[in-house]
C-alpha cells in the first residue's frame, strides 16, 4: 500500500513539476534545445510504468479492506473508537511549530478512517466494482500519508538544525497541509453523496458532519516566503 502512495504521489508530483518548467520556459519549453522539453517528456512515463497510477489507487484501497475483512487491520474497531472523540478534535491552539500541521493530520486521519469504515459498509464484496469510490479514497488515503511524511520530515530538520534555520521548510509543512486538507474535506463531501441510503443513517456517516476542519492558513504569504528565498539564493536550495 505504502509503494503505491507513493508511486502515485511523486509520479503526479513530477509531472506538475515539469509541467509548470514548460510554462515558464514558455515557447522555448517546447523545444528540443531547451532541457524543459526532455523532462516534461520523460516524467510522462513515470505514470504508466510499475502499473499505472489508476490501477494502483485501485490497490491502495482494496488491499487496506481486504485486511480489514481478514481481520489483520482493525478498521471497524479504529473507526468505532473514534466515534467518542470527535467532539475533541480541535488542537490547534498548540504553539509547536508543527501543531497546524499536526492538528491537520489529526483530523484528516479521522476522515480517512470513518469514510473508509462507511464505503465498506455501504458497498460490502461490490466495492471493487466501485472504481470512482476506490480513487476517492485513494486520493483521501494519500494525502494524509503525505501530510505525515511532511511532518516527520520537518520534525527532523528541526531536531538537527533548529527551527530558526528550519523556517522555510516550516511554511512548506504548513502549506502542503492546508491544500491537503483542503482536498480531503472535498473528497469526503464528494464520498458521502455516493453512499447507500441504508449506509448514510449509520454512526460512521454522522460522525464525518461533526468533523472540525481547521480554517486555511495565509498560502499566498507562505508561498512568496519560499519564493523569496529562492530568488536570493538563486538556486535550488533542497
Amino acid at each position: 500500500v505504502e509503494c503505491s502512495i507513493i508511486k502515485v504521489w511523486t509520479s503526479e508530483a513530477l509531472g506538475d513539476v515539469v509541467d509548470e518548467t514548460v510554462q515558464i520556459y514558455g515557447g522555448y519549453g517546447y523545444s528540443k534545445e531547451f532541457p524543459a522539453e526532455q523532462a516534461y517528456r520523460d516524467a510522462r512515463i513515470t505514470r504508466i510504468y510499475e502499473g499505472t497510477n489508476e490501477i494502483n489507487r485501485t490497490i491502495i484501497t482494496t488491499r487496506l479492506l481486504k485486511a480489514a475483512a481478514k481481520g489483520d487491520l482493525p478498521l471497524a474497531e479504529t473507526a468505532t473508537s473514534l466515534l467518542t472523540q470527535l467532539p475533541n478534535v480541535n488542537p490547534a491552539t498548540k504553539l509547536a511549530p508543527l501543531a497546524y500541521v499536526e492538528s491537520q493530520l489529526a483530523v484528516t486521519k479521522k476522515a480517512a478512517l470513518l469514510c473508509l469504515q462507511a464505503a465498506s459498509l455501504s458497498y460490502g464484496d461490490q466495492i471493487n466494482e466501485e472504481q470512482e469510490v476506490l480513487g476517492l479514497l485513494a486520493d483521501t488515503l494519500i494525502d494524509v500519508y503525505a501530510i505525515e511524511s511532511v511532518m516527520l520530515r520537518t520534525a527532523k530538520l528541526i531536531a538537527t538544525r533548529g527551527e530558526a534555520q528550519a523556517q522555510v521548510q516550516l511554511e512548506m509543512a504548513h502549506i502542503y497541509a492546508c491544500d491537503a486538507a483542503e482536498r480531503v474535506a472535498t473528497n469526503t463531501r464528494l464520498l458521502h453523496a455516493t453512499l447507500s441510503d441504508e449506509c448514510r443513517e449509520s454512526e460512521f456517516v454522522d460522525a464525518l458532519s461533526t468533523l472540525r476542519w481547521l480554517p486555511p492558513i495565509n498560502t499566498k504569504a507562505a508561498r512568496r516566503v519560499i519564493a523569496d528565498t529562492l530568488i536570493e539564493a538563486g538556486r535550488y536550495l533542497w
